[in-house]
């Protein structure tokens, strides 16, 4: 499992607007390090301003939204240090 990879199956997973749960985003995933690469591949996407996230409690549930076309910057997968 490799976090850009991972980008990728989070990116095709997002819907086009409003905002899903990190929940729904590891449907299917079955292995916890699965989950946890899916994690940091959407902690990467925030970093580089590809979505937002918002968490209204301490432990709530995660929701991811794709930040529309004039919010955004371009994926820059490059800057990633995978092996």
């Amino acid at each position: 499992a490799s976090v850009r990879d991972a980008i990728e199956t989070v990116l095709a997973l997002l819907p086009p607007s409003g905002s899903v749960r990190f929940r729904d985003l590891t449907i299917g995933s079955g292995a916890k390090l699965e989950v946890i690469v899916r994690f940091l591949a959407v902690l990467e996407l925030f970093k580089q301003g590809v979505i937002d996230l918002d968490q209204a409690e301490t432990f709530g549930e995660l929701v991811v939204r794709p930040l529309a076309a004039g919010e955004r910057v371009a994926l820059d997968l490059t800057s990633l240090a995978l092996k």
